[in-house]
């Protein structure tokens, strides 16, 4: 009894965390899509914990019960793709494709409510498996997408950055089989540590995409490329963007610098990635490094790494650091204790 009392109390430290926070995302002013989106995921979480508390009766504490919670505790997948979708293809969620995501587990649902067999629970449990691996793979080359596209067109990535995205896809695979061993284990403490972890993954996504900005992914249906055709721009881009200071703005896309050199945004990619083979992200950072960054070291050895890194343009002093090994191939730190050691001996 005193075990069932503890299940009771995790679970519902659980549906007051879904519920604080999905109203606390919900009346956010200016709220993004993905913010709606978390927002009614953790409704729905409150909904799948509230019917747990069913189990911590003596008399629905049995085999029978816990298969049902099982069934529906499967439908909490879907959260985590939708999720990783609105993230790497922002704008893909919408309720006819929620509903078609929801389609397999609502007739597996219903079939072993028509039929409670043994074969369909073991069927569900390794479409769960096959699913969660599915998601793994497929969340896995579109993030690789994103990055790349988020490297293609902006001069500063920190606010789109997800690579904390792939932690999360292993920390829900993790979980789903955790899930699913302690259905099978059916024990009062191991459903409690489950109940935990869920909560800490949530949070992490809750922290890790608050720092996230809103982005519209331009249609990958581009202009055909005439390889004919010279890049007329290609001699005046680094002086544009020099003269007008243009590289140190951190919120340089390359839309807007397409516009600057009277050119289209499928050229100028096409000049960056198959002229130049860089990306957009790079080519703006080695510009900072070598226009900016470097003379700053040379001519104020006074001045602190930091305040470099914001008089070049960069949004962080570890997006600065990682630039600037880049071009250079060591730390700024180490660069200028190699200007302050040459200084010395002249």
């Amino acid at each position: 009894m005193d075990g069932l009392n503890i299940l009771a109390l995790f679970n519902g430290a659980a549906i007051a965390y879904f519920l604080i926070c999905g109203l606390h995302i919900f009346k956010r002013k200016n709220a993004t899509r993905l913010s709606k989106l978390l927002s009614y995921t953790f409704f729905f979480w409150a909904l799948l914990c509230a019917k747990d508390i069913v189990y911590t009766f003596p008399e629905y504490h049995n085999s029978v019960t816990l298969k049902y919670i099982f069934l529906f505790d499967g439908w909490s997948a879907v959260t985590f793709t939708l999720l990783l979708f609105e993230l790497t293809q922002p704008g893909w969620v919408t309720l006819k494709k929620v509903c078609l995501q929801y389609i397999p587990f609502i007739c597996f649902t219903a079939l072993y409510i028509v039929s409670p067999e043994r074969q369909i629970l073991v069927a569900y449990t390794v479409f769960l498996v096959v699913y969660a691996l599915g998601v793994l793979s497929v969340g896995i080359v579109k993030y690789r997408r994103y990055s790349a596209y988020i490297r293609d067109n902006y001069s500063d990535i920190d606010s789109f950055d997800l690579s904390w995205l792939k932690y999360i896809l292993l920390l829900f695979f993790l979980c789903q089989l955790f899930w699913i061993g302690v259905s099978s284990v059916n024990h009062i403490l191991t459903d409690c540590v489950y109940c935990v972890s869920i909560i800490l993954l949530w949070e992490i996504v809750i922290e890790c995409s608050r720092r996230m900005k809103p982005i519209e992914i331009v249609s990958e249906q581009r202009e055909c490329v005439d390889k004919n055709r010279a890049y007329n721009f290609s001699e005046q881009l680094e002086e544009l963007l020099i003269k007008d200071g243009l590289y140190l703005d951190n919120e340089l896309t390359l839309a807007e610098l397409a516009a600057k050199a009277s050119t289209n945004r499928t050229y100028l990619s096409d000049y960056f990635n198959n002229t130049l083979h860089i990306s957009f992200y790079d080519y703006i950072n080695a510009m900072r490094i070598k226009n900016k960054s470097i003379p700053l070291m040379e001519n104020h050895p006074e001045y602190t790494l930091e305040f470099i890194s914001q008089q070049s343009g960069f949004n962080s002093s570890s997006t600065f650091r990682r630039a600037f090994m880049k071009v250079t191939g060591m730390a700024p730190s180490r660069y200028r204790n190699m200007l302050a050691a040459a200084a010395h001996h002249t």
